[in-house]
């Protein structure tokens, strides 16, 4: 089993936007064959207080797969990405 854990931080006050495109493709990405989880997360509002809170402009992406493949990204994975909003330096 793989796992994979994305840490993604957007431009200030753009991280809805691009987890709205996010989870529009979730989806797709379940439908994928070897796919058992595919997911964002945020900062909890009661988290407690150990732990780390990450940011209002920062989401975690996770995936769970029972194979991977040389093709991945899959199509479904790589339509999101030209439509997400860029983050520039």
């Amino acid at each position: 089993m793989i796992h994979v854990i994305a840490v993604i931080t957007a431009k200030p006050g753009k991280r809805e936007a691009i987890l709205q495109v996010f989870r529009a493709n979730v989806p797709a990405v379940r439908a994928e064959k070897d796919c058992m989880e595919y997911g964002a997360a945020v900062d909890a509002e009661n988290a407690l207080p150990v732990q780390t809170r990450w940011g209002p402009d920062t989401f975690l992406a996770m995936e769970k797969w029972t194979a991977w493949t040389r093709s991945r990204p899959t199509p479904p994975r790589r339509t999101w990405r030209p439509t997400a909003p860029r983050r520039r330096k």
